[in-house]
């Protein structure tokens, strides 16, 4: 008997990124199942690429087609997406594959896909809508995202969590005397590094604060006044894209996670699961979908988004108090094991319609 021929598309961002992770891990999954997999990349054109973006759009458009050509003489489609692929090149593939009668789910990255529709004209919207909803399944990640969406769609709707690969940590213990090193994984303006800047100034004044660094990771902003004036600070170090394997290597050497990001489309932050996986307390702003996968006080410290006094006064808690940290690591641990992949890619894989084999 022949196996099913499932074709995927995932439309995914620049190398970098917690989505492209994502998918990856997912594709090296599915591919280990009993399915026939014709995979196609269509990644969406950044905004601010604007060298490129021709070329980038035109890519796009004749993958679209050649995509079109092949949904016919396939058993499924699969298509994991942004929000703004998703309503556009995404929807009309579901229509295209509904005629033919190809079963067809989608996968939205994002924390709250849905406001994105809004930057569609107005006469669009609703057929973009009526489109979605020739998917046999909608995948999303947060509840928030779920409950974004309309209601006539929810019960073809359901959300499964973020995932990341699960690695064994040896229970961490710090020394004692050395700083306490905080580890963030974006030095970008919406992830808060201007937050950060400001709550570091507001750091600098205590009198007899304990020693402690900031380690930034991720590519820097260009002509950016708060990068300028972080690189002058003794106790902040920049370090640049890296490989993604060397930076789960390099989490468990760190003393606390920083996530001050002010994106309001935060899902949920494989850089958090990660280092919830490695056993670190984190300390995070209260956008909603993050706070769905830790609790105030128990996996993390929550400070107010963009709150520069709020983030300074978590870190000075942070900085002062071990216990804290080794009672939040401890049970950081144990909940990084409910984002385990093992459990997490079966469960999503069968939402899609392709169950393990």
């Amino acid at each position: 008997m022949p196996r099913p021929h499932i074709l995927l598309i995932g439309p995914l961002p620049p190398p970098y990124g917690g989505a492209r992770v994502s998918f990856s891990n997912f594709y090296h999954y599915i591919t280990g199942l009993d399915y026939r997999i014709t995979f196609r990349d269509l990644p969406h054109p950044r905004r601010h690429d604007e060298k490129t973006a021709r070329f980038r759009h035109l890519r796009i458009l004749l993958g679209v087609i050649g995509c079109l050509l092949r949904i016919p003489f396939v058993d499924r489609l699969i298509i994991f997406n942004s929000p703004h692929f998703g309503f556009s090149h995404g929807c009309l593939m579901l229509l295209w594959a509904s005629m033919w009668r190809t079963p067809a789910t989608i996968r939205f990255f994002g924390g709250h896909p849905f406001p994105a529709l809004a930057d569609f004209p107005a006469p669009l919207r609703s057929p973009i809508l009526w489109m979605l909803g020739r998917a046999s399944r909608i995948v999303v990640e947060t509840r928030h995202g779920f409950e974004e969406f309309p209601r006539n769609l929810h019960n073809r709707m359901t959300v499964v969590w973020g995932y990341r690969t699960y690695r064994q940590v040896v229970e961490r213990s710090e020394k004692t005397g050395n700083p306490v090193r905080f580890i963030c994984p974006s030095a970008s303006q919406i992830k808060g590094l201007g937050v950060l800047r400001r709550a570091l100034d507001l750091l600098e004044k205590e009198p007899a604060i304990q020693a402690f660094e900031v380690h930034l990771y991720g590519d820097l902003e260009k002509d950016d006044a708060d990068t300028d004036l972080l690189r002058q600070k003794s106790h902040v170090t920049f370090h640049g894209q890296v490989p993604h394997r060397q930076l789960l290597e390099e989490l468990p050497d760190f003393d606390v996670f920083l996530f001050p990001s002010i994106y309001k489309n935060e899902g949920h932050p494989g850089a958090l699961i990660e280092a919830l996986m490695a056993g670190l307390p984190s300390l995070i702003s209260d956008l909603p979908c993050p706070m769905e996968i830790v609790e105030d006080g128990v996996h993390a410290i929550i400070a107010k988004a963009g709150d520069a006094k709020a983030l300074a006064d978590a870190m000075k808690t942070l900085i002062a108090d071990k216990t804290l940290r080794e009672n939040l690591g401890r049970a950081a641990l144990e909940q990084g094991r409910l984002f385990d992949e093992e459990s997490v890619l079966p469960k999503l894989s069968a939402e899609l319609g392709a169950p393990p084999t």
